[in-house]
């Protein structure tokens, strides 16, 4: 499994997120690939996205959620991987 490097810009309790994003970029959805860092997620064509959040689930399990989105949507948390199977919008990383 390969991981996309992204470089911290702020580092809070050992994560890095900014309190503003300073750069984006597109994302290639990606059954294998993750973040090295917390990345936010824009829809720039609406449809639905299949992410891992970040920090998990409730009970800090790595489970997959499926949210569908309008195009300029923010996703409201930070995820670690954009899966390629399930997801049909275009998306793009902020960060």
């Amino acid at each position: 499994m390969a991981e996309i490097s992204v470089v911290p810009y702020n580092v809070v309790g050992g994560k890095s997120i900014p309190s503003m994003p300073m750069k984006a970029w597109d994302i290639t959805p990606s059954d294998t690939d993750t973040f090295s860092q917390p990345v936010m997620i824009e829809c720039l064509t609406a449809g639905d996205v299949v992410v891992l959040p970040w920090a998990g689930d409730n009970d800090g399990t790595a489970t997959p959620v499926t949210r569908t989105l309008t195009a300029g949507q923010i996703l409201p948390f930070a995820v670690k991987m954009v899966y390629a199977t399930g997801t049909d919008a275009t998306v793009g990383g902020l960060f």
